[in-house]
């Protein structure tokens, strides 16, 4: 009894899970093909986005829920990883996708994999309040306790913070197209307002 309710909170809080990554991403790909001043060139869904770190004999795994580059259809581009938290991580594990986020920067594989000089901004999307708090902290501890061979310029690296609510995550679900995820409803890891990852 006890493995079958555990199986089956697994498969809710997954399930969940990837119901708002595919809805945010919808999301954008209408708002596409609505705004002139907004492309998604390209992305990369949950189930692909993958990339590996090699450390040591067995190479680490950074997995963000989706990959974005979008374009305002002047020439101006940028990329961002989106990480999607449904509030169930627990703060060591928050603390290890921050670090794996620092881990791919340092090993320089993003140039390679995506074919671009500049490291993707990152953008965290999480469930209220409380849950950008824990989110945050754990950024800043991960930043103060890095010790790797960039460890100064990864202190500046900029992470996006917003809510379900903000972000407007369950627009497609209940039928419309929301900009908000456009538009500065993002705040660093201290606070500080932020404009859209999403856009130059």
């Amino acid at each position: 009894a006890n493995w079958l309710e555990r199986k089956h909170t697994d498969v809710v809080v997954h399930y969940r899970h990837l119901i708002y990554t595919n809805n945010f991403l919808i999301n954008l790909i209408l708002l596409s093909k609505l705004m002139p001043g907004f492309q998604l060139v390209e992305w990369i869904p949950d189930s692909d986005c993958i990339f590996y770190i090699k450390r040591g004999e067995r190479p680490q795994i950074l997995d963000p829920d989706l990959y974005l580059a979008t374009s305002d259809g002047n020439g101006s581009s940028c990329t961002s990883f989106v990480e999607i938290d449904c509030g169930t991580l627990t703060s060591r594990v928050l603390k290890r996708k921050v670090l794996r986020f620092f881990q791919y920067y340092e090993s320089g594989k993003y140039r390679l994999d995506l074919a671009s000089p500049l490291f993707p901004r990152v953008a965290v999307i999480v469930p209220d309040a409380n849950r950008i708090s824990s989110f945050s902290k754990a950024i800043r501890q991960v930043k103060e306790n890095y010790a790797g061979k960039k460890a100064e310029s990864l202190k500046k690296m900029p992470f996006c913070l917003s809510d379900f609510s903000s972000a407007d995550i369950n627009s497609i679900e209940e039928g419309r197209i929301s900009k908000k995820p456009l538009k500065p409803i993002w705040v660093d890891e201290n606070g500080r307002k932020r404009n859209s990852p999403l856009v130059k």
